[in-house]
C-alpha cells in the first residue's frame, strides 16, 4: 500500500504528489542544524522527510512530476536542493549515492503531516556552537529528543545547555558589527548595534507578542509607540534586538519549513556592501537602482514583501509596506562563528508564545517549541530566585538542579493535583533524591498561563507580597499558592547538600596536595645531596688545578729551559701567559683553557690525517692517468685532455654580451700555463681541488635576484592618450539583461520554445559575407603612436597590449603558483573527477617581439602567430560576432558585402582603448562594451565561445555546425561543459585582460558556426575564485606579483642584445620549477626549424645550404614564496591574503652559459610543443586536402592563380575521438534541419512580443541578403585585404582567436583537447 500526500509551494507554481509506504508510516525523521541547511534555507533547522520513489505529477498516475520550474542548488557533493525560483520555497532535496538518487520533501510543503512524520532527534547541533533552536525544542509529543553532535550516533550526544561559542569565537559585546550571509555568499550583509536612529521607526505589535485573534486593536496597534524591537525593554541604551519564531502559513509555504525564526531590526542598522567600492551602506529595499545584488523579491500577500537569494534560495528579509523602516531578518544567516546559532549576544528571544501558533499544520512540532520556550523561561526564573535569596551557592546549586531535573522531568510531566507535595521525594528510576520536587509542579503550572503570571512572580521574588496569586491560571487543576519561606527552606537544604559535597571534595584535594608536598620534599632532599656531591667534586678538581699551577710557576721561576719542561702539563700558550704575568680569574680558568688547547690540537691532527689520505688517493689517480696517457700517446690516440688547452683559450676570448662577471673563477695566466708540466692542459687554480682535475664551469654567465615585496600602491594607473577615441559600444538586442542576472541565459528556452531575445539573433551571418575591411583596422603596439608617445612621456621602457602581455603573464603565473590547479567546486558531479589542471593549449610557449625604437620597446605578438589567421574561421567569427551583438540590424547591415558601405568619415576616430602605466610598462587594452550600471567603470569585454567540436576540429566547421547545446548540465552538449573548458583554458588570460582594461568582467556568447545558443556574464570575482581561491583582493595581489616579475624578465631579455629588437619565447613546463626564456635577435633572418609535424610523420626536410644561426641567449627564471618569514608553496601563497603574514616573492634570473647550438636546439623543442595535427575534414582525403586548404578564403581576398600559400604539414585522418564528435554533430544537424522545416512559415514568440515569419525574413534579408545573393562576393583590393587582416588580428574577441601558428599548424590556446594525444603533457577529457 502507498499513501500519497500533496505538496506545493506558496505561489502554486510547483504542485505535485509524494508517496510513502503505508506500512512504514509514520516516517522517523530528524531536525538538521548543519551550516549548509541553515545558510541555504534561512531557517534555524531543516526538516526534510524521505519519500518513496520520485515526486509524481498525480496520485493516480506513475508519471514523474515536472521539476523544470524548480531552481537547483548543489550545497554539497552529495546533495542537490530544489526551490521555487518565484516564491523561494525549498521543496525537494536529492541525495546522490554512487549512481542512485533518493528524494526528500520539505515538511512545510506537505498538505498534512499528522501520521506521516514522527520527529525523534536532532542532528549536527555542533555546527551551531550554542545549541541553536535545539535548546528551544526539547520534547515532542512527550518524547525527549536525542541531541546528536553530528550524524545519528549515540556515542556523540551533546547535553542541554551545551555552548562552544566562548571557546571557539569569544563573544565581544563591544563588537559593533554582526556578519550574516547565505550559503552561496551571493547575499552578505552586516548588522550593527542599536543606536539613536533605531528608535525612529514606529510599528504595531507583531503577532509574536500579541495574538491578533484575542488582543484588542487598541492594544495591538501600540498606541504608546513602544519600541518593542529594542531590548532590554525600556532600557536607556538597548544593546539587543527582539527575536522570535513564526509558524504562520505564509512563512511555512514560502520557506518550505514549519518554523521561521526572525529578528526585528531597523533598516538603518542593516548594512550592505555597495557595488564596486565595497563600502557599507544602509539597506534600502525600495531603491530599485541600488537594490542589493543577489536578492530576489516576492510579494507573499497584500502589503507583505519577502527577499531571498536567487542562487541558493535562502530566506533573507521580510517587511511590510506600512513599516518599511523595520525589517524582519532571518536569524539563521548570522555568522555562527562570531555569535553562535541563536546569537544571544545580539538577540533576546521572546519565550511567551510563537507567532500564529494557532495556525499550524505540524501541531506536535510547534507545541514542542512552545513547551520548550516555557521550560527555558522557567529555568531563567529559578536562576533569578537563587540570586534574590542572596546565596551564591544556592543559586549555582538551584541552577544545576533545574537544568538537569526540573526542565526534563517535572516540567514536561503532565500536571496532577494528586502528586505528593512533600519536601523530598524519591526518584527510583535514576537512583537519586530530588529536593523540593513540588515546587517544579507549582511553578510550572503557575507560569503556564503567560506573561501576567510571570510578572506577578517576578514581583513576588523581588520582595513583594509573600505569596503568588494564581487565581487566573487556567487549563489545569487547582493550584496551591507558593510561600517564599518554603522556597527559601528548600534552597537552603539543597545548598547544605552541596556544601557537604564541597567539603568532601575539598578533603580529597587536601590529601592530594599533602601527597604532592611530600613528594616535593623528597625530591628537594635528593637534589640537595646531588649538589653537595658536585660541590665536593668541584673542590677536588680545583685543588688539583691549584697544585698544577704551583708546579708551572715554580718551573718558570727556576728558569728551566723549554726542552726540560716536557714533564710539565702545560701548553705553550699557557706558558706564554705565565711569562707575561697574565692573571687568571680563578683556578678553574686554567683547567678550561687547557681543555680548549687539547681539543684544538686533536682537531689539527685529525685534519692533517685526512689531508694525507686525500693526497695519497690523488697521487694514485694521477699515476694511473699518466700511465694511461703515456700509453695513448705511444699508440697515437688523442687523450681525453688533449684539447682542453684549446677549449680554455677559446672560452677566455669569447664574447658574452654581459661584460665581466665576478662570479666566474679567474682564468690561468700565461705564467701559470708555462709552469704546467709538458703534455698537460692548463688548469684553474683552486686550493681545495685535486691538482690533476680541471675546474667545472658554472652553468650560467650572469645571475641576478631580488624580492617582490607587498605594497599598497596600485599595480596600474590610468594615463590619458593624446588622440580622441570613439565612444565605447553598448550591447544591443536586450542583452544587457544578462549583465545583472547570474547564470546562463538561453537564447531560446528549450522547454517552452519562447525566445528570451530577438529570434533573428539565433542565426549567425555567413563569415564570407561580412566586409571586414570596412571596420577600423587594428593597430599593433609597435605602430601605435599614442603608445610610443605615452611611453616616452611617462619615461617607461616597455609598452604592449593585452594580446601580447597575457601570454607572458600566464607563464609567470604558472611559475609563481607552482602549477596550482583551478577550482571546479561550483560545477555538478559530472566534473568532480575531471582534470583541474590548465589545458595543454593554455600552457603553450608564448612568443613576442620586443621592437626597439629610441630607447623604448613596443611588444607585439610573434608575426608567425598571425601568418595563417585567414585559414581559421573562428579568428574572423570573433570580430563578426562582436559587431553583431553591439549593433541593431540597421547598423549591422552596411557591413555586409551585398549592401552599400557605411558613409565615410573624413577623420575617423580610433577604437576606444584604456592606457595604464606600471613601474616599467605602459599597457593598452581595447574596450569592447560599457554599461554604466555595472560597478566601477562599467566596462566589460565581449568573448565568443565556440562549442567543443568546433574547437577540436577546426577545418570541419561545416559539419560540426550541427553540434547543439541541449542542457545546462552534463558532460556533453551542455553549457556546463563549455564553462568547464573556459575555466581551464581561458579564465587566466581573461583575468589579466580584464585587469589591464580596468573592466568588471566578460560577457560570453556560446555558439557553433551557424547558431547562437545563449549568453553568460562572468565577473572578475567569479574568475578569481575559480583560479586563485576565495578571499578579498586575492586576484589583485597575484596580478601585482606577475607584473612586477614580468618587468624584471623583459629588462634582462632586452639587455641580452642592447639597443636591438629581440624575439622572446616564454615557457614554464608543468611539473618543473623554472621558466625558460629564449632571446634572439629579431633583425637577422631566422632559419626555419623542422616542424613538429615533420618529426611526427617521419618526414625528412630537404637538404639546403646551412644558414648561420642568429645570436641567441637563454634565461632561466626561478621563484619561491614566503608568507611572513616562513617559506611556503606557491599554490598556498597565491590564495592566501593576510596582513599579518604578507606574501613576499623571491626571484632569480640566470643567463645560461650554454652554446648557441644547444640553446637553438632547446628552442626548437619548445616550438614543437606549439604544434598539433590537423584532422582532414569529412569528404576529403590526403590527396585532395591541398585543394581544400587553398580554397579557404574567409576574408574575401582575391586569389591569384599559382600564388597559393604553403601547405602545412601534419594533416591526418580523424582520430576515433574526433569521429565521435562528428557523429554527435551530424545527429544535431539532422535535428536542426527537421526543426527548421517544421517552423518554416510560423511566427516566433519572444518576451518582447511575437515576430511574424514575414518580419523575420525582412530582418534576415537586411542582415544576410537574399538567398540568391549570398554567394556574391565583391572583389576586394589588396589594401582592403591588409586592412581586413589587421582587423581580425586585433586583441581577440573569440578566445579561440588566440592561436600560435608555426609551419602552418594552428594550435588553439583555449581548447581543452587541442594537443595531439601523443603529447605526454596532454590532459584530455573523456566523455
Amino acid at each position: 500500500m502507498t499513501t500519497f500526500v500533496k505538496a506545493s509551494c506558496h505561489c502554486g507554481l510547483n504542485v505535485f504528489n509524494v508517496a510513502f509506504a503505508t506500512d512504514s508510516l509514520p516516517v522517523t525523521n530528524d531536525l538538521c542544524h548543519c551550516n549548509s541547511c541553515r545558510h541555504s534555507t534561512g531557517q534555524l533547522m531543516a526538516n526534510f522527510v524521505p519519500i518513496f520513489g520520485v515526486p509524481l505529477a498525480s496520485a493516480s498516475t506513475a508519471d514523474p512530476a515536472d521539476l523544470s520550474t524548480l531552481t537547483t542548488y548543489s550545497s554539497s557533493t552529495v546533495g542537490t536542493r530544489r526551490f521555487c525560483g518565484r516564491c523561494s520555497a525549498h521543496v525537494l532535496w536529492e541525495f546522490h549515492k554512487d549512481t542512485e538518487s533518493s528524494w526528500c520533501v520539505a515538511s512545510g510543503t506537505l498538505e498534512r503531516i499528522e501520521g506521516i512524520v514522527n520527529t525523534t532527534y536532532h542532528i549536527w547541533i555542533s555546527d551551531t556552537l550554542d545549541g541553536g533552536i535545539a535548546d528551544h525544542i526539547q520534547v515532542i509529543n512527550g518524547v525527549q529528543l536525542s541531541r546528536y553532535a553530528a550524524g545519528e550516533n549515540p556515542d556523540n550526544i551533546l547535553p542541554l545547555g551545551w555552548n562552544n561559542v566562548e571557546t571557539k569565537a569569544p563573544l565581544d559585546l563591544a563588537e559593533d558589527h554582526l556578519h550574516a550571509y547565505c550559503h552561496c555568499k551571493a547575499v552578505s550583509f552586516w548588522i550593527t548595534r542599536p543606536s539613536t536612529a533605531s528608535t525612529l521607526p514606529s510599528s504595531p505589535y507583531p503577532n509574536l507578542m500579541h495574538s491578533s485573534t484575542t488582543t484588542p486593536n487598541d492594544v495591538a496597534l501600540n498606541p504608546s509607540d513602544e519600541k518593542w524591537w529594542l531590548r532590554p525593554a525600556g532600557a536607556e541604551h538597548p544593546t539587543h534586538y527582539l527575536a522570535g519564531h513564526c509558524a504562520c502559513a505564509s512563512c511555512r509555504t514560502t520557506s518550505g519549513f514549519d518554523i521561521q525564526s526572525w529578528a526585528f531590526i531597523p533598516r538603518v542598522n542593516i548594512l550592505f556592501p555597495r557595488a564596486g567600492s565595497g563600502e557599507l551602506a544602509e539597506l534600502d529595499l525600495q531603491d530599485h537602482k541600488n537594490y542589493p545584488a543577489g536578492l530576489r523579491h516576492y510579494k507573499s500577500s497584500a502589503g507583505r514583501n519577502r527577499e531571498f537569494c536567487g542562487t541558493c534560495g535562502a530566506t533573507v528579509f521580510s517587511w511590510e509596506d506600512e513599516r518599511p523602516e523595520l525589517v524582519d531578518v532571518a536569524v539563521a544567516l548570522v555568522d555562527e562563528g562570531q555569535a553562535g546559532g541563536r546569537a544571544e549576544g545580539w538577540f533576546e528571544w521572546w519565550k511567551e508564545r510563537v507567532g500564529f501558533q494557532e495556525d499550524v499544520v505540524n501541531v506536535k512540532l510547534v507545541q514542542g517549541l512552545v513547551e520548550g520556550l516555557r521550560a527555558l523561561k522557567f529555568f531563567n526564573l529559578m536562576s533569578t530566585l537563587g540570586r534574590r535569596l542572596h546565596s551564591p551557592i544556592a543559586s549555582r546549586c538551584l541552577s544545576r538542579v533545574t537544568k538537569s531535573k526540573l526542565t526534563h522531568e517535572a516540567l514536561h510531566r503532565p500536571f496532577s493535583s494528586s502528586q505528593s507535595h512533600s519536601t523530598t521525594t524519591s526518584d527510583e528510576s535514576n537512583g537519586h533524591t530530588t529536593s523540593g520536587a513540588f515546587i517544579s509542579e507549582r511553578l510550572r503550572a503557575a507560569y503556564a498561563g503567560g506573561g501576567d503570571a510571570a510578572n506577578r512572580a517576578a514581583r513576588t521574588f523581588a520582595g513583594g507580597p509573600p505569596v503568588l496569586d494564581t487565581s487566573n491560571v487556567t487549563g489545569s487543576a487547582p493550584i496551591e499558592v507558593i510561600n517564599v519561606e518554603e522556597v527559601r527552606h528548600i534552597v537552603e537544604m539543597v545548598a547544605a547538600e552541596e556544601m557537604k559535597k564541597r567539603k568532601k571534595k575539598r578533603k580529597k584535594q587536601e590529601k592530594k596536595k599533602s601527597r604532592k608536598a611530600r613528594e616535593r620534599q623528597e625530591e628537594a632532599r635528593k637534589a640537595k645531596e646531588r649538589q653537595k656531591e658536585e660541590t665536593k667534586t668541584k673542590k677536588e678538581r680545583e685543588e688539583r688545578a691549584r697544585l698544577n699551577e704551583v708546579a708551572w710557576r715554580e718551573a718558570l721561576e727556576s728558569e728551566i729551559d723549554e726542552p726540560d719542561m716536557k714533564d710539565v702539563r702545560a701548553s705553550h700558550i699557557l706558558r706564554a701567559a705565565l711569562k707575561e704575568g697574565e692573571e687568571m680569574d680563578s683556578e678553574s680558568a686554567w683547567i678550561e683553557r687547557l681543555e680548549v688547547e687539547k681539543k684544538k690540537k686533536w682537531e689539527r691532527k685529525e685534519k692533517a690525517r685526512k689531508e694525507r689520505l686525500v693526497k695519497k688517493e690523488s697521487n694514485m689517480k694521477l699515476h694511473g692517468l699518466r700511465a694511461a696517457r703515456a700509453k695513448e700517446e705511444a699508440q697515437g690516440i688523442p687523450g681525453p685532455y688533449s684539447s682542453l688547452a684549446k677549449l680554455l683559450d677559446g672560452l677566455k676570448d669569447a664574447e658574452t654580451g654581459w661584460g665581466p662577471d665576478k662570479l666566474q673563477p679567474p682564468t690561468p695566466s700565461s705564467e701559470d700555463t708555462l709552469r704546467q708540466p709538458s703534455g698537460h692542459s692548463p688548469r684553474l687554480e683552486r686550493p681545495d681541488a685535486a691538482p690533476h682535475l680541471p675546474l667545472p664551469m658554472l652553468s650560467y654567465s650572469r645571475r641576478i635576484e631580488g624580492l617582490v615585496e607587498p605594497t599598497t600602491r596600485p599595480t596600474l594607473k590610468d594615463v590619458a592618450p593624446n588622440s580622441k577615441h570613439n565612444p565605447i559600444a553598448t550591447l544591443s538586442h536586450g542583452l544587457d539583461r544578462v549583465l545583472f542576472n547570474p547564470g546562463v541565459h538561453w537564447l531560446q528556452d528549450p522547454r517552452s520554445k519562447v525566445y528570451n531575445f530577438p529570434p533573428h539573433l539565433e542565426t549567425i551571418p555567413q563569415v564570407t559575407d561580412f566586409a571586414f575591411e570596412r571596420l577600423p583596422g587594428f593597430i599593433k603596439s609597435s605602430h601605435d603612436e599614442d603608445l610610443w608617445d605615452l611611453a616616452r612621456r611617462e619615461k617607461r621602457a616597455f609598452a604592449g597590449s593585452t594580446s601580447s602581455l597575457s601570454g607572458m603573464l600566464s607563464h609567470i603565473y604558472f611559475l609563481i603558483s607552482g602549477d596550482k590547479d583551478v577550482s571546479t567546486d561550483n560545477l555538478s558531479r559530472h566534473f568532480q573527477n575531471e582534470s583541474r589542471g590548465f589545458t595543454a593549449g593554455q600552457r603553450m610557449p608564448a612568443s613576442v617581439v620586443l621592437n626597439h625604437n629610441d630607447g623604448a620597446y613596443a611588444i607585439d605578438s610573434d608575426a608567425e602567430k598571425d601568418r595563417m589567421a585567414d585559414k581559421n574561421i573562428l579568428t574572423w567569427m570573433g570580430t563578426l560576432l562582436e559587431k553583431y551583438l553591439t549593433s541593431s540590424p540597421e547598423e549591422f547591415a552596411p557591413y555586409m558585402r551585398f549592401n552599400p558601405p557605411p558613409p565615410g568619415v573624413k577623420n575617423p576616430l580610433r577604437d576606444a582603448y584604456r592606457y595604464a602605466k606600471s613601474q616599467k610598462f605602459v599597457m593598452r587594452s581595447q574596450l569592447d562594451c560599457q554599461d554604466p550600471r555595472l560597478p566601477g567603470t562599467g566596462v566589460f569585454d565581449v568573448k565568443t565561445r565556440a562549442c567543443l567540436p568546433i574547437r577540436m576540429d577546426l577545418l570541419n566547421f561545416e559539419e560540426n555546425s550541427g553540434y547543439l547545446i541541449r542542457s545546462l548540465n552534463g558532460k556533453m552538449e551542455s553549457f556546463e561543459r563549455e564553462y568547464y573548458d573556459l575555466i581551464r583554458s581561458a579564465f587566466l588570460k581573461y583575468s589579466f585582460q580584464v585587469r589591464i582594461g580596468n573592466m568588471d568582467g566578460v560577457i560570453v556568447a556560446y555558439h557553433n558556426t551557424a547558431r547562437l545558443f545563449g549568453f553568460q556574464y562572468i565577473s572578475l570575482d567569479e574568475m578569481d575564485e575559480a583560479l586563485f581561491g576565495k578571499g578579498p583582493g586575492v586576484g589583485d595581489h597575484v596580478f601585482d606579483k606577475c607584473v612586477a616579475l614580468l618587468e624584471k624578465v623583459v629588462e634582462e631579455a632586452a639587455a641580452c642584445f642592447p639597443g636591438e629588437s629581440v624575439k622572446c619565447t616564454f615557457e614554464k613546463l608543468e611539473g618543473e620549477d623554472v621558466m625558460n626564456v629564449w632571446v634572439q635577435q629579431a633583425t637577422q633572418p631566422v632559419e626555419e626549424a623542422k616542424s613538429a609535424a615533420d618529426v611526427m610523420e617521419g618526414l625528412e626536410a630537404p637538404e639546403a645550404p646551412r644558414k648561420e644561426l642568429p645570436p641567441i641567449k637563454q634565461l632561466e627564471v626561478r621563484a619561491s614564496s614566503f608568507l611572513g618569514q616562513e617559506p611556503t608553496r606557491g599554490s598556498r601563497a597565491v590564495s592566501y591574503v593576510s596582513k599579518d603574514e604578507p606574501w613576499t616573492l623571491h626571484w632569480s634570473i640566470s643567463k645560461l652559459a650554454s652554446s648557441g647550438e644547444n640553446i637553438h636546439a632547446s628552442l626548437d623543442a619548445a616550438k614543437e610543443r606549439q604544434f598539433r595535427h590537423i584532422d582532414i575534414p569529412t569528404g576529403w582525403d590526403e590527396n585532395s586536402v591541398a585543394k581544400m586548404w587553398n580554397s579557404l578564403n574567409f576574408g574575401g581576398a582575391k586569389r591569384v592563380e599559382g600564388q597559393e600559400g604553403p601547405l602545412p604539414h601534419g594533416f591526418r585522418m580523424p582520430t576515433p575521438r574526433t569521429q565521435d564528435l562528428r557523429d554527435v554533430a551530424r545527429l544535431g544537424g539532422e535535428e536542426t534541419a527537421k526543426r527548421l522545416s517544421e517552423e518554416e512559415g510560423k511566427a516566433k514568440v519572444w518576451l518582447g512580443g511575437t515576430v511574424e515569419w514575414e518580419e523575420l525574413l525582412e530582418v534576415q534579408e537586411l542582415m544576410r541578403g537574399k538567398e540568391s545573393s549570398v554567394t556574391v562576393i565583391e572583389e576586394v583590393t589588396d589594401e582592403e585585404v591588409v586592412a581586413a587582416q589587421q582587423t581580425v588580428t586585433q586583441e581577440p574577441v573569440s578566445d579561440i582567436a588566440e592561436e600560435t601558428s608555426v609551419q602552418g599548424e594552428v594550435v588553439t590556446e583555449a581548447d581543452a583537447d587541442t594537443v595531439d594525444a601523443t603529447n605526454a603533457r596532454e590532459e584530455t577529457t573523456q566523455s
